[in-house]
């Protein structure tokens, strides 16, 4: 007879089935929040950073931060002051002067590492001498703080040595001649022409140069019968006038200048008493140029006396250049007095229309390179005023703007701070 087990006794299928499938939902659990936990992981978001775009994290590493800190010193220490607008210190005082001065921006060179830097800056030898611009940079230095440690001049070169009291830095500054860059600037064509040796004539041709074009300056003798009448009808009028003050050529006494020169045996209290009676009758000038003086404008002694007065007197010097050595100029700058030189004599060696063409073209030529010219001719003869005026009406149809020579200061580099 077959035996039976009770229920109880019987062992169950069912839950051993049950037992099996809860461990493999555990299982699955498991895996499911393991999952779950990865991809939370991977697509969390970064902290926050204020307002600044999420760094990538290669960049975040302490080796990628150390090697951009490096790369940022060295790109500001190659920068050359000014590219993004932060200059500071003597760098922007330096840049600055050279700009003054006419140096193009893409000229100015600057070398350099830690606190000692140089500067290579080129000048045009047509418009500044080495000494002027010595002195521009100097006085700039000076005023904002720097101290000039040596000044040499080699081979037609001023290099000059600076610190920055207040960073310990040092710059060197080499100013030398470079026309070759001042070549293709376009130029104003802008003309001064000054009219020598007034005083003496008078009767119609006076008055008839006295209608020649306003602009064009007259220089007249101090003490000749019609001096002073010639400057007030020329100033009351609106023309410019200079006096024309004789000085000692290299030919005295068979070439003679005339009474009351200024001569280089004269001390120095004789000439400024005799430029200031000059200055006195003929008040209404705003400067002097010379009359002969191919001896005295090379005396630098000589030149220095005259170029007190006229600072006294905020007058300005213009150099007719009688000689090739002349330190007129050169003096005149030192001493802060405003100075122009003269160019081209415009009816020299004679009135012919040869001549006239010749000048003209000279002219060209040098506007195609200067800021100005100056121009100097003579009032003698009628043939004088008829060349005059030819070369005015030409001259204006090649595009030139005649001005008296003290509006040159609008096209000339700034005078010494």
């Amino acid at each position: 007879m077959p035996r039976y087990r009770s229920r109880a006794s019987r062992p169950s299928n069912k839950r051993k089935r049950t037992t099996k499938k809860d461990g493999h939902l555990a299982l699955y659990l498991v895996l499911a929040l393991l999952c779950g936990f990865t991809v939370w992981w991977i697509i969390k978001p970064l902290p926050p950073t204020g307002d600044a775009d999420p760094v990538p994290t290669a960049e975040r590493t302490p080796t990628s931060r150390s090697k951009q800190r490096k790369l940022d010193a060295r790109n500001a220490q190659d920068r050359i002051p000014g590219d993004s607008g932060e200059e500071e210190g003597l760098d922007a005082v330096i840049r600055s002067a050279a700009l003054k001065l006419g140096i193009p921006e893409r000229s100015i060179r600057r070398t350099g590492k830690d606190n000692e830097f140089r500067y290579h800056l080129p000048l045009d030898p047509n418009a500044i001498d080495l000494t002027f611009a010595n002195m521009i940079f100097k006085g700039e230095v000076e005023n904002h703080r720097g101290s000039l440690i040596s000044g040499v001049e080699r081979s037609h070169r001023q290099l000059l040595k600076f610190t920055d009291r207040t960073k310990q830095k040092t710059y060197h500054v080499e100013l030398y001649y470079d026309d070759s860059i001042y070549q293709t600037r376009m130029a104003d064509k802008v003309i001064a022409v000054v009219v020598d040796d007034f005083g003496n004539i008078g009767g119609d041709l006076l008055r008839r140069f006295h209608q020649i074009d306003i602009e064009v300056c007259f220089a007249i003798f101090p003490e000749e019968p019609n001096s002073v009448q010639t400057m007030q009808t020329a100033t009351g009028m609106g023309r410019e006038c200079l006096i024309h003050v004789p000085m000692e050529p290299l030919g005295y006494p068979r070439v003679n200048p005339g009474d009351n020169a200024i001569f280089v045996h004269l001390k120095e209290h004789g000439i400024r008493r005799l430029m200031r009676r000059f200055i006195n009758l003929m008040h209404l000038c705003k400067g002097i140029n010379n009359h002969m003086g191919s001896f005295a404008t090379t005396d630098e002694r000589t030149m220095q006396a005259v170029m007190s007065v006229l600072r006294e007197h905020n007058m300005y010097f213009l150099d007719s250049r009688t000689s090739n050595v002349s330190v007129a100029y050169s003096t005149a700058q030192r001493m802060k007095v405003d100075a122009y030189r003269n160019d081209i004599f415009l009816d020299s060696p004679d009135l012919s229309n040869t001549t006239l063409e010749e000048k003209i073209q000279r002219c060209i030529q040098m506007a195609s390179s200067r800021q100005y010219i100056v121009a100097i001719t003579h009032c003698h003869t009628e043939a004088h005023l008829i060349y005059l005026q030819e070369f005015i009406h030409r001259i204006k149809q090649e595009g030139f703007v005649i001005v008296p020579v003290s509006k040159l200061g609008t096209f000339r580099l700034p005078p010494i701070s």
